[in-house]
């Protein structure tokens, strides 16, 4: 499968982004959290649904309700195109195949789009996982973990932890079977007396069932008993009800009777009550007469002393006129000088209106001169401490930044070839070292070896002599003695070049640390700030004689508003005397009003003496003449009420003459009820006992109603025992059967157990993929061009290499060739798992973990690496940039993934 594009729309951090991938290494660059692996992430989604996010809802970029990956890939020169889109609830799949110039839909729907691409690929989505996309830190892993370790990551890969995992879980399954087999038996165990417990039952049924017959014939018989009894008590009952309503007719006469008699008794006194008040009334009557005489005498006091208040209020109010007046006139020119001189500040404030802020623009300007030449006098210092830093640093005279900048991209690039061509020096120095090392590691074996046998060659077998022993021993020695001697020249060279570097690295930051951007842009800064100072000077210029003028005018103002200040007392007491006036009333109205006030006061104290005489109250004290009026007012009250009385008099001797003939009737009709009761034949006694004879029994009756319901519950108890018994015992064969089933199943459950084991499947697994990754492993290591004949794996995957000195473990060759080793290991189980059609590869970064050394042994390997048509690789690490055939980077800018596209 070769990847040819991919779109997608609203996907995590992506709002659009559209990728067209080339054959060769693809890198993908970009910080932590740019949105790199997501572009991975996509092709995985679109090819099979498979993501790494809680739900599809979280795939969907923020603020959207809508996504869609698009992904057009080749395979078997057949170009196909699958779409995934994904909505607030639902979503869409489809799969199509270009023939001609267009795309025609093959199949659509998640399922059978998924496999219908499994059919294309001949995988599914977790083999796609284990085969073309290598995880963070595989890489790393297959060099620096434990040898477990490594087995149990190479099984994960080939699917043998999904057995394992089957082996593990099917044991909870069987236990829980287990448990289900012990419950049947149970079960079993407690159904075995069923058919006692339904005998025993069914003679109880017969024996309840007796005795509700017997019940039953008790009951019939005191029915009849209870209806005999009824009809005498019912006979009682009716003659009861009628001595009840004659007792209650006497009784209503009898209260009637002595209502009415204290009636008669109340009403006979209250007529003699009326009489006893005709005769006070007649004593009362004279004294009334003087009331309206003292009425008047009092309304008059009053009215008179209410002239005499509103007669000094009105001569107050004329003196408090004239004296306001006189404030008039004597503020009256203050007044008028006061308005004048508003007027005038009015007229002068208008025109300080077109002058306003001058003096505060010129304070501005000069502020903002002030600041510009200081801001121009630091400019220059700087550019010139700058220029002097530069120079310094690289021994010029330079005082023009584009002198400067051409100066520096000419040194620039000759320091940055300098240090790439030492970088490549050391690193070949650093693999020449690490052979030579594992070179004299590898002699050292066959050396102790041969210093411990006596008469036999430990890597041949063949017999030796003493001298032979020698000389293969000086020759081992001579030659880890040569070996040594080149690895202490490789060093020596090693530390001066190293020390070169450090000196380029150092003269390399010195260019980068002086900043000609800078310097450019202070020098336009300097510029603009010098032409913005002219303009400001021109203005200052034109803004002189408005803050003259402006000056002027606020001296004329405050001179005015001086002597405004002086005569404001005068101009307020004015202004006051006037309000004044203006709310007071007019003179000759007041006058007037005071003339007719006197007139009424002498009209009043001649009425006064009048009625004196006539009210026979002599003092014009008001509060006496108050309480003879109360006096006299209480005994009107009092002649009022008995008036009232007097007037019932004749209606209540009527009543009276009512109450005596009622009287009369209610004895008559007590009398007539009295002798109906005597001749009733009611017997309370014989009442009592009837009454007592029906509720006994009718309790047995109730008793006995009460133990049948009672033995029917039992009984419908027993049969329901019989019944549920029986069903049990029906149950019982179901459960035999059953239980012979799971010993089955169960027996069936230990069988694929042991299948799943580690000596089953898995086992025949790991053998039948080892021979096939090994050899895949074998022809990828040789494509890297070491020196090295072959390549193995055994089962537990230990790696051995052949080389010049023979068999070799992984430990034992160097970090760029065990870099190898595992790239190839790994490439190696991918083929396996695609079935040796191998085109596609996505690392996701790969150098994650690895120290700087292996990084770069493994970016220098991916460099020469043309053994896969397409190679994708995500990373932030930048010296991969180095490998690759396309770069694409990925920047985030508010949330959004951008990409970038460059050709490498």
């Amino acid at each position: 499968m070769i990847i040819n594009n991919l779109r997608i729309e609203n996907f995590k951090s992506h709002s659009k982004t559209s990728i067209d991938f080339n054959t060769g290494i693809s890198i993908i660059m970009g910080e932590n959290g740019a949105g790199k692996s997501t572009i991975l992430e996509a092709i995985s989604f679109a090819l099979f649904k498979q993501h790494s996010s809680r739900s599809l809802q979280n795939l969907v970029h923020s603020g959207s309700t809508k996504m869609k990956a698009q992904l057009d890939f080749m395979v078997n020169n057949r170009l196909y195109r699958v779409i995934r889109e994904r909505g607030k609830t639902t979503s869409q799949a489809s799969l199509y195949l270009k023939e001609g110039d267009n795309f025609h839909k093959i199949v659509s729907g998640d399922k059978l789009v998924n496999m219908e691409i499994q059919n294309i690929l001949e995988m599914d989505g977790d083999l796609f996982l284990n085969a073309v996309y290598v995880r963070q830190g595989e890489i790393a892993d297959l060099i620096e973990k434990t040898q477990s370790e490594k087995k149990q990551l190479i099984g994960k890969l080939l699917g043998i932890e999904s057995l394992e995992k089957a082996w593990k879980n099917m044991a909870s399954l069987i236990k829980d079977y287990e448990a289900q087999k012990e419950n049947f038996k149970g079960r079993l165990e407690s159904m075995g007396n069923l058919q006692d417990k339904i005998k025993e039952n069914n003679v109880k049924k017969n024996k309840i069932q007796g005795q509700i017959g017997d019940i039953q014939s008790k009951i019939k018989e005191i029915i009849t008993q209870l209806e005999k009894i009824k009809k005498e008590k019912d006979e009682m009952d009716n003659q009861y009800v009628i001595y009840n309503q004659i007792q209650s007719e006497i009784s209503i006469k009898k209260g009637l009777l002595t209502s009415a008699e204290s009636r008669q008794i109340e009403l006979k006194s209250e007529i003699n009550k009326i009489i006893d008040q005709e005769k006070q009334m007649e004593k009362i009557e004279p004294q009334l007469n003087r009331l309206p005489d003292l009425n008047r005498f009092k309304d008059l006091i009053s009215d008179t002393y209410t002239l005499k208040k509103d007669k000094n209020r009105i001569e107050e109010l004329v003196t408090k006129i004239k004296s306001f007046e006189s404030i008039l006139s004597n503020n009256q020119p203050y007044f008028e000088e006061y308005k004048v001189i508003q007027d005038k500040i009015l007229d002068i404030s208008k025109e300080r209106s077109h002058f306003a802020g001058a003096h505060d623009l010129m304070e501005s300007k000069k502020s903002t001169q002030k600041n510009l030449q200081k801001k121009i006098t630091k400019l220059k210092s700087e550019i010139e401490s700058s220029f002097d830093t530069a120079n310094n640093a690289l021994d010029s005279d330079f005082n023009k930044w584009e002198d400067l900048e051409k100066h520096l991209l000419k040194i620039k690039k000759a320091v940055d070839l300098k240090i790439k061509s030492l970088d490549l020096e050391i690193t070949d120095i650093h693999r020449q070292i690490s052979s030579l090392e594992g070179l004299n590691q590898s002699i050292k074996k066959p050396l102790k070896e041969l210093e411990s046998v006596e008469g036999q060659c430990p890597v041949c077998k063949s017999d030796i002599d003493e001298s032979k022993k020698n000389e293969l021993l000086t020759g081992y020695l001579g030659e880890m003695d040569d070996n040594t001697g080149k690895i202490n020249k490789l060093k020596f060279s090693l530390q001066g070049m190293e020390k070169e570097k450090e000196i380029m690295e150092s003269k390399s930051k010195i260019i980068q640390a002086i900043n000609v951007d800078v310097l450019k842009e202070k020098s336009k800064l300097i510029d603009l700030s010098i032409k913005e100072l002219d303009e400001i000077e021109m203005e200052m210029e034109k803004l002189s004689s408005n803050v003259s003028k402006l000056e002027e005018i606020d001296a004329n103002l405050s001179s005015k508003n001086s002597r405004l200040k002086e005569i404001t007392d005068q101009y307020n007491q004015y202004i006051k005397a006037q309000g004044a006036l203006d709310s007071a009333e007019d003179s000759k109205i007041l006058q007037e009003s005071l003339n007719s006030i006197l007139k009424q006061i002498d009209f009043n104290n001649n009425e006064i003496l009048k009625l004196k005489s006539s009210s026979g109250v002599h003092s014009e004290d008001i509060h006496k003449i108050e309480e003879e009026i109360k006096r006299i007012t209480e005994l009107n009250n009092q002649y009022q009420q008995m008036k009232g009385s007097i007037d019932q008099k004749e209606s209540k001797i009527e009543t009276l003459k009512k109450v005596d003939s009622s009287i009369k009737e209610s004895k008559k009709c007590i009398e007539t009820f009295t002798q109906s009761l005597e001749n009733l034949p009611y017997n309370a006694e014989i009442h009592q006992k009837l009454i007592k004879s029906f509720e006994t029994k009718n309790q047995e009756f109730l008793e006995e109603n009460g133990n049948e319901k009672e033995l029917n519950g039992i009984l419908k108890g027993i049969i329901e025992n019989i019944n549920q018994f029986q069903e049990e015992l029906d149950k019982y064969q179901q459960y035999k059967a059953e239980l012979s089933s799971t010993n089955d199943f169960i027996k069936l459950l230990n069988i694929f157990r042991d299948l799943y084991g580690k000596d089953g499947i898995q086992k025949d697994l790991r053998n039948m993929s080892r021979p096939i990754i090994e050899e895949n492993t074998r022809d990828f290591f040789e494509k890297f061009n070491f020196d090295y004949s072959d390549i193995t794996l055994d089962e537990d995957y230990n790696i051995d290499v052949y080389g010049p000195l023979g068999n070799t473990s992984l430990d034992m060759i160097s970090g760029g060739e065990r870099i190898a080793v595992a790239l190839a290991l790994r490439l190696g189980i991918t083929r396996a798992l695609s079935g040796g059609n191998l085109e596609l590869i996505m690392l996701d970064e790969p150098t994650i973990h690895l120290d700087s050394y292996r990084r770069q042994e493994l970016i220098e390997i991916l460099k020469k690496m043309s053994i896969i048509p397409q190679m994708i690789i995500v990373t932030h690490d930048s010296d991969l940039e180095e490998a690759a055939d396309n770069i694409i980077k990925v920047q985030k800018e508010k949330g959004n993934s951008q990409i970038f596209i460059e050709t490498a």
